[in-house]
């Protein structure tokens, strides 16, 4: 190369000295292979060196007035963000380091390697499925403290999308305070293959998914956003309590691909209920039980019904109107929302459980449980009443009514609706309030316990944002 006035820019060398990458300009590189083969003809034909190639689409990002420890933080960004270096060389003082990337990622690459390095503001680049309830008040919550989270933590949050069930909006610059009315007018999408097609060739770092639908092929598509590099948030709670196979198969995919999947809303809305028992796994703290009131919505039903002189139809319609309840309250009142955050806390504490395995209670009158419609329902909400008037008032006047989750180390898990003695812990929540008890071999029988609002899309939003915020401690 010298002898042809070659300039190279930079030579990167294996340790097993079996290969040797070096840089020069675009328009010298066809006569920079023609030279090399010629000079090695004999060793190429005796195959001490199997080939010489060429790779025109690349781009060096120099880290100037770093020392090495640049490098470290640099490549662990680069390696979340799925980004390949080609070569990396670096000045004796380490003082000058450089980094070879395709001409695809430099754009993304610059950034990650600028946040990374010089500490600048971090970008969390967030696609948001589904615009309901939840999903619009966590937008609205993003928008409306942007600027307090870039002052306070140097973390941006950027709402690069949204779908709902029938299209999508997509801006890899952020979507404004008009996103709805965007989204009401866009004809794009909701595919999740060309979601994914869509972001990646935006060329973002630091991709988030939320997941705040109840939608399980959405969850089922989790494995399909791991591999193409973007780490998910979800209060949809159907991933984690699929068949036991699929579980165990995603946390290895989660572990192989180095991604992050936070789930903190799927049990106890914004309570910090799933991460208590995450650290307490952690240090090796044996959970013996846990015990509580899981639903929201059923804590607000049973707390009015037990203690004020209502007819159980009139709380049940009560809940609805508020948003405690889904929009057909059998959903909460089969028991089957309050079994998979049970089995949740199962697998959390290494239980092998599968939801076939919980023992439910529906509250659902037996009689009236093949009625199809909501609209067909309400008109025997008289029966529902009666049915609990007959359960009320076989109660004492220290006697209260509460739909209790239990699961045990042995496995049993139980969805059912207990009296409580007043004076109990469960027995004083009120309002929508959830309450977790969970018993240790340190801790005895005296539990800890967890207590706070357990429903409404503004306490779950909130739970999501928190996510959100520690996501982007961690990328």
């Amino acid at each position: 190369m010298s002898n042809d006035n070659i300039s190279i820019r930079l030579i990167s060398q294996a340790s097993s000295e079996r290969s040797i990458g070096f840089v020069v300009n675009l328009e010298d590189a066809e006569r920079a292979v023609n030279l090399l083969q010629k000079e090695f003809k004999n060793e190429i034909l005796s195959k001490d060196i199997s080939t010489i190639s060429r790779n025109d689409a690349i781009s060096i990002i120099a880290i100037t007035g770093k020392h090495n420890y640049a490098l470290e933080k640099a490549i662990s960004g680069l390696r979340k963000n799925k980004i390949w270096l080609h070569l990396i060389a670096n000045s004796i003082n380490g003082e000058h380091i450089s980094l070879v990337v395709s001409n695809n990622d430099v754009s993304k690459a610059l950034n990650v390697v600028h946040n990374q390095v010089f500490g600048a503001i971090k970008t969390l680049n967030v696609f948001s499925l589904g615009k309901g309830t939840v999903g619009k008040a966590l937008i609205q919550q993003v928008l409306q403290t942007s600027e307090s989270l870039v002052e306070r933590r140097k973390l941006k949050i950027n709402i690069i999308g949204v779908s709902n069930s029938s299209k999508s909006i997509f801006s890899e610059v952020g979507l404004g305070l008009d996103w709805e009315s965007a989204l009401d007018k866009s004809s794009e999408t909701n595919d999740i293959e060309v979601l994914i097609a869509k972001i990646k060739t935006a060329g973002l770092e630091n991709v988030v998914i939320l997941d705040n639908t109840a939608n399980k092929d959405i969850a089922l598509s989790y494995p399909k956003f791991v591999l193409a590099g973007f780490d998910i948030i979800a209060s949809n709670k159907i991933a984690n309590t699929l068949p036991l196979d699929h579980y165990n198969d995603f946390r290895k995919l989660l572990n192989q691909k180095n991604r992050n999947f936070y789930y903190e809303t799927n049990v106890g809305a914004g309570l910090p209920i799933i991460d208590t028992v995450k650290q307490m796994v952690l240090a090796d703290e044996q959970i013996n039980s846990i015990k509580g009131v899981f639903s929201g919505s059923l804590s607000y039903i049973f707390n009015t019904f037990s203690e004020e002189n209502k007819p159980f139809a009139d709380v049940l319609m009560e809940a609805r109107a508020k948003g405690f309840t889904e929009p057909d309250p059998r959903e909460d009142l089969c028991g089957n929302d309050v079994a998979r955050k049970l089995l949740i806390l199962a697998r959390e504490i290494g239980l092998e459980s599968n939801f076939e395995d919980i023992d439910i209670v529906n509250l659902v009158p037996e009689n009236l449980r093949n009625i199809d419609k909501w609209e067909d329902f309400e008109s025997h909400l008289d029966e529902v009443t009666q049915y609990y008037e007959d359960i009320k008032s076989k109660l004492n006047s220290n006697q209260v009514l509460r739909y209790v989750g239990e699961l045990n180390r042995n496995g049993k898990m139980t969805v059912s609706l207990i009296t409580c003695d007043k004076g109990s812990p469960l027995s004083n929540l009120k309002g929508a309030d959830s309450m977790i008890e969970i018993y240790t071999d340190s801790y005895g029988d005296k539990p800890i316990i967890i207590q706070g609002a357990g429903a409404g899309a503004s306490v779950t939003a909130r739970g999501v944002y928190s996510d959100l915020i520690r996501m982007g401690s961690v990328l």
